[in-house]
């Protein structure tokens, strides 16, 4: 599944969360939403880069204050500071995500992505 594809499907059973990927009260953030969706509910960041390996091979830039960082600390930073929406940030995820699912080659260089 696409982390896109998860943000949007995680994100219609609970509530948003700022400054947290999840929430005692059940609230997920984009990033927690997407980890529900594919059954990993409780965990963080190792379980993520398992299921989406081209994050950790992908640079992107947060479209609106222009910080380049990794797609978790931009959809963090789109979340937690811009106080986007989950479909929001599933709208600009699907932007530097991948066509495939595949995970890149392990030879192959970070790639830098500016969206408008």
């Amino acid at each position: 599944m696409k982390l896109s594809e998860a943000i949007r499907l995680g994100s219609v059973a609970c509530a948003q969360s700022f400054g947290a990927t999840f929430t005692s009260d059940g609230r997920r953030c984009a990033h927690g939403a997407a980890l529900l969706a594919v059954g990993l509910p409780n965990k963080e960041y190792p379980a993520s880069m398992e299921v989406w390996c081209w994050t950790i091979r992908t640079q992107a830039i947060c479209p609106v204050c222009k910080a380049a960082s990794m797609p978790f600390s931009v959809i963090r930073c789109l979340n937690d500071n811009h106080r986007w929406t989950r479909s929001q940030i599933a709208d600009w995820v699907e932007t530097v995500e991948p066509a495939d699912i595949e995970p890149p080659s392990l030879d192959s260089k970070p790639v830098l992505v500016e969206v408008a």
